[in-house]
């Protein structure tokens, strides 16, 4: 009885620290080249016997070939249980009755599942207080299982896989992630309809839903993005592998989804300073709810209001997330001797093989740019120019329409004067306003290329904002 104790413990554990080997799919693949040419008849122990004495004859010592057919038999196992896996359970999901009985009173201390599966027997353990290690060559199996050992209330992730191969990863917070990428592969000679405009960007929101993503994909199509246009919705769980097939219908390869959960690494402080004259930053402080990232306090040193300032992380010597704070068009954020508090994100990086994403702690916080209140640009004046210019170009649209707006005071018919609004603010171009694009070239002097391509379509981008807002409001009277 007490050897199958410890047998029955050797097969159960789980810290879920998965231990796999990109060794075994390459071992497989090749081996089943060389078995369609050399051996395509032979039966499968004498096919392995053939290889075996190949690799030998090739150089391998004989403890090598024996450990490279013990790695060909095992995966290819693994592409049977990867199937299996990936339906719904057809067999018994609870711990073993043996283990269950045999570790029932005995002092939790550590264990290992040599060939997990989807962790039935290592969660059991887990969960009674042991130190547990799973592995198994099927990485759909090992994905199971992870997702059933994270706690509750860890934060999700949501994976994008593009037709070229790149991958995103995006932490999901409490209040959901939207974003959008003019970065993603066209499907080959695609010809938008005539009078349609053309797809610029791809667009992607999500949030959580029970212990999945729901998960809405659109395009957005124009020049300066100003059509939003749904494409399709869906519920990603966690470990399964979603494909939009619909984004062809626009023009866009599809692309896979996936939800994972997101490990929050230890945060350390890291070392932050400053490259506009007049801010100082005076703490970074690590939290983790309701999203992990940095609080950053800088104080304005300067004898103006401070509206919008700009910063970049750094991780491992790399850039890692770049973003800004506070609105050119909004109340300031910092008055002169005063501070502002704000958010910086961690960035992430997808464990390949452990399916899960991990935070990016940072090393180094740079206060990259700022915009005051009276106009004037500090530090790197071109990360902040196209928030300037997006600034101007609402102010230049709304020069445009308040007119229109006073001269629909005169009308004794409501509803009639709200059609004329409607229609006046819906005929005004989407376009550059030149006087406006001036006005950033004059306030940001010797800004480079790269920079300055930037602030028409922002200008416009602005313009397009205040018209969208507008009619959305009218629309909703």
């Amino acid at each position: 009885m007490s050897a199958l104790v410890v047998a029955a413990l050797l097969c159960s554990q789980l810290a879920l620290a998965v231990a796999q080997t990109a060794e075994g799919p390459a071992l497989l693949a090749a081996f089943k080249a060389w078995q369609k040419t050399a051996a395509p008849n032979a039966e499968w122990s004498a096919a392995l016997e053939q290889y075996r004495a190949t690799l030998v004859r090739e150089g391998r010592s004989p403890a090598a070939a024996d450990r490279a057919i013990r790695l060909i038999t095992a995966y290819d196992g693994a592409e049977l249980y990867d199937a299996v896996y990936a339906k719904a359970p057809e067999f018994n999901t609870q711990p073993n009755q043996l283990l269950v009985e045999a570790a029932r009173g005995v002092r939790a201390g550590r264990a290992l599942d040599v060939g997990m599966g989807m962790g039935r027997n290592a969660l059991h353990l887990a969960r009674a207080g042991w130190d547990v290690t799973g592995f198994d060559v099927s990485s759909v199996g090992v994905r199971h299982a992870d997702a059933a050992a994270q706690p509750e209330g860890r934060p999700l992730a949501l994976v994008t896989t593009y037709a070229d191969g790149r991958v995103t990863e995006s932490l999901v917070s409490p209040t959901g992630f939207r974003a959008w990428t003019p970065m993603f592969p066209r499907v080959p000679g695609w010809q938008d309809p005539e009078g349609v405009l053309p797809v610029t960007a791809l667009n992607l929101a999500a949030r959580a839903d029970g212990e999945g993503l729901r998960v809405t994909v659109s395009v957005l199509r124009g020049k300066f993005r100003e059509v939003l246009e749904p494409v399709a919705e869906t519920v990603v769980g966690v470990g399964a592998l979603v494909q939009v097939d619909a984004l062809r219908h626009v023009g866009v390869m599809p692309v896979t989804l996936s939800a994972t959960w997101f490990a929050v690494p230890a945060l350390h402080v890291p070392r932050a300073r400053s490259h506009v004259d007049g801010l100082e930053v005076e703490t970074v402080e690590p939290v983790i709810e309701p999203k992990p990232g940095y609080l950053v306090t800088v104080r304005n040193r300067s004898d103006a209001a401070l509206v919008t300032v700009a910063y970049t992380t750094y991780a491992n010597a790399r850039a890692a997330v770049s973003g800004q704070h506070g609105d050119p068009s909004a109340v300031p954020v910092a008055e002169p001797g005063g501070t502002v508090t704000f958010r910086i994100p961690i960035g992430s990086s997808l464990e390949t093989g452990r399916g899960f994403a991990t935070g990016t702690p940072v090393d180094d916080v740079l206060i990259a740019g700022a915009i005051w209140a009276d106009g004037r640009l500090g530090g790197d004046t071109s990360r902040v120019a196209p928030l300037l210019a997006l600034h101007r170009g609402r102010l230049s649209a709304l020069g445009r329409v308040i007119p229109i707006l006073r001269a629909a005071r005169t009308t004794g018919d409501h509803l009639a004067a709200l059609d004329r609004v409607r229609s006046a603010i819906a005929a005004l171009p989407v376009a550059s306003e030149a006087m406006a694009v001036a006005t950033v070239m004059r306030l940001v002097p010797g800004m480079s290329p790269f920079a300055a391509q930037d602030v028409e379509p922002a200008v416009s981008v602005g313009s397009q904002n205040v018209r969208t807002r507008l009619l959305g409001d009218i629309d909703r009277v």
